[in-house]
């Protein structure tokens, strides 16, 4: 099986440009780059609590806000809310003072755990 392609998501904040915010996943995996020191770099997931990313299609007819989050989502994702349920969120938006400003509940669909080794 081919390997997925990876897409990199980079963005500068408001008034400090040369600090870029690096992103990089594909398909429900997205990590974030994290700068510990000018020449050390590493990667950490965004969230510990990472669900496989569920088949959404029959859902978004019925659901205008999941439509409407799946038609600007460049980088979706799946976290598991308190109750085990679902929370979308798009990796771009994941910074605490946002995270919840970009994000769709969804309290019918059930966290699944991602596969080891697998996609999520």
């Amino acid at each position: 099986m081919a390997d997925p392609e990876v897409e990199v998501l980079v963005s500068p904040p408001p008034v400090r440009f040369w600090d870029r915010e690096k992103i990089y996943g594909h398909t429900g995996q997205w990590l974030k780059v994290v700068e510990y020191s000018f020449d050390e770099l590493g990667a950490v997931e965004l969230s510990a609590a990472l669900c496989a990313l569920p088949r959404l299609e029959q859902l978004r007819k019925t659901n205008r806000d999941l439509d409407a989050f799946l038609f600007w989502s460049r980088a979706p994702f799946a976290e598991r809310a308190e109750d085990g349920s679902v929370i979308l969120r798009d990796a771009r938006f994941y910074d605490p003072r946002a995270r919840g400003r970009f994000s769709v509940a969804l309290p019918d669909v059930r966290c699944v755990q991602p596969a080891p080794g697998t996609a999520r």
